[in-house]
C-alpha cells in the first residue's frame, strides 16, 4: 500500500497545480532526460502516423512531384518503353536519351557530369540499376548538383504510360526504413527546439511574477517546473498526433494545455512553496 502511495505521490507533480510547482526541484540532467522522453514520445505520433499507407504514399507523391510531372513526355515515354526490364535490371540499348523541360532534364544512362554539362536545376535519370533525382544545392556559391538514388522496384513496368505512378511505387518500397527515421531524427530535434522556445518564453514571465514578489528562482527550478507541467500537454499532443499530424496544430494544443497547467499552479500557488488556496 505505501508503494503505490508513493508511486502515486510521483505521478501527482504531474497533474496536480501544487505539487507540480513544489516538486520542481530537479538538477539539470534531470530536466534534460524529461526533454529528451518527451521529444521522442512526440516523435513517435509522427512515426505512427505517416507511417499509415495512405498517409506515406501522399507523402511521396508530394515529395516527387517536381520531380516526375514531366515523366509523360511521349519521346521519353517511347525510350524507356524500348528497353527491358528483369530482375530489377533496366538495359537500354539506344542512345543516350537527352530531354529537357526549361531547367528540368528526363534522361536514360546520362553520368554526373553529363546532366552537369546543362546546368538544369533538377533533373530525373534512369539507369541500369537506379533511379536518380537531381537537384541544384542553392547553399553553394558554386554550381552544384546534389543527388539521390533508389531501386527499381521489382514489378517496375517500362511499358506503362503512367510512369510517374512506377516511380512513386519504387520508392515507396525502397525508402521506407530512411524515410521513417527521417521522420523520428526530424520531429526529434524539432520538437527540442520548439519546446526549449516555448519554456523559455513561459519562464521569462513566471520570473517577472516572482520577482514581484520580491523573490527569485534559479533557472533549473524553473525548467524543472515546466517539465513537470509538459507531461500530460505531450502526451495529449501525441495522442492527437497519432490521427491527425499537424505540427503548428499539435505545438498549439501543447501550448494551451501548458498555459492551463501553469496558470492552475499559479491559482494555487501564487509560485511560491508552501502556500495553498484555501476553500472558501
Amino acid at each position: 500500500m505505501n508503494q503505490q502511495n508513493g508511486k502515486l505521490e510521483i505521478l501527482r507533480r504531474f497533474y496536480e497545480p501544487r505539487t507540480m510547482f513544489q516538486k520542481r526541484h530537479y538538477t539539470w540532467w534531470q530536466n534534460t532526460i524529461f526533454l529528451l522522453v518527451f521529444a521522442f514520445i512526440a516523435a513517435f505520433s509522427a512515426v505512427v502516423f505517416m507511417a499509415q499507407p495512405k498517409n506515406y504514399r501522399q507523402s511521396i507523391e508530394r515529395s516527387l512531384f517536381y520531380y516526375t510531372k514531366n515523366t509523360d513526355d511521349p519521346r521519353f515515354q517511347k525510350a524507356v518503353a524500348s528497353g527491358t526490364f528483369k530482375n530489377g535490371k533496366f538495359t537500354y540499348a539506344g542512345k543516350k536519351r537527352f530531354v529537357k523541360h526549361k531547367d528540368f532534364i528526363l534522361g536514360i544512362n546520362l553520368t554526373d557530369t553529363e546532366v552537369k554539362k546543362s546546368h538544369p536545376q533538377a533533373g530525373l535519370v534512369f539507369t541500369k540499376s537506379d533511379i536518380v533525382l537531381y537537384a541544384k544545392n542553392g547553399r553553394s556559391k558554386k554550381y552544384d548538383l546534389g543527388k539521390v538514388e533508389f531501386k527499381y522496384a521489382n514489378n517496375f513496368q517500362i511499358k506503362n504510360k503512367n510512369l510517374k505512378k512506377e516511380i512513386e511505387n519504387s520508392l515507396l518500397v525502397s525508402n521506407k526504413s530512411s524515410y521513417l527515421q527521417s521522420i523520428m531524427a526530424n520531429w526529434f530535434f524539432g520538437f527540442i527546439y520548439r519546446i526549449l522556445l516555448i519554456w523559455l518564453i513561459f519562464i521569462l514571465v513566471i520570473r517577472s511574477v516572482i520577482r514581484h514578489q520580491n523573490r527569485d528562482e534559479s533557472l533549473v527550478n524553473l525548467f524543472g517546473f515546466l517539465a513537470n507541467a509538459s507531461a500530460i500537454p505531450v502526451i495529449l499532443m501525441t495522442i492527437v498526433g497519432m490521427f491527425y499530424f499537424n505540427s503548428l496544430i499539435l505545438i498549439g494544443l501543447f501550448v494551451i494545455f501548458l498555459l492551463i497547467n501553469v496558470l492552475a499552479s499559479w491559482h494555487v500557488t501564487k509560485f511560491q512553496d508552501g502556500l495553498v488556496k484555501l476553500k472558501e
